[in-house]
């Protein structure tokens, strides 16, 4: 699952080395017509793998807001308060 914005797209992916399969996210950047990794813009969440898909799509638009706000000032930080996203985050 992804969600694209312009010339930003986030995206789930499964964590490969996790005992309980989580998900984590990557942001991407257009940048000359191609997807590149944004840097520092991936982190592994407490969300598990088969997360009902309108958890997944919330958790998405979350991440992709909280980096459309601070994009100019880096998204680092950003990052790492998001790899506490879990379930009761949007229950």
């Amino acid at each position: 699952m992804e969600l694209v914005k312009g010339d930003l797209k986030v995206m789930w992916s499964v964590v490969p080395s996790s005992v309980v399969p989580l998900l984590r996210f990557d942001v991407m950047e257009l940048v000359d017509g191609e997807w590149e990794a944004m840097d520092n813009g991936s982190s592994c969440t407490e969300m598990p793998v088969g997360s009902p898909e309108t958890m997944l799509k919330s958790g998405l638009e979350v991440v992709m807001d909280a980096v459309e706000c601070n994009r100019s000032l880096g998204v680092k930080q950003v990052v790492e308060d998001l790899a506490w996203m879990a379930p009761v985050w949007f229950e």
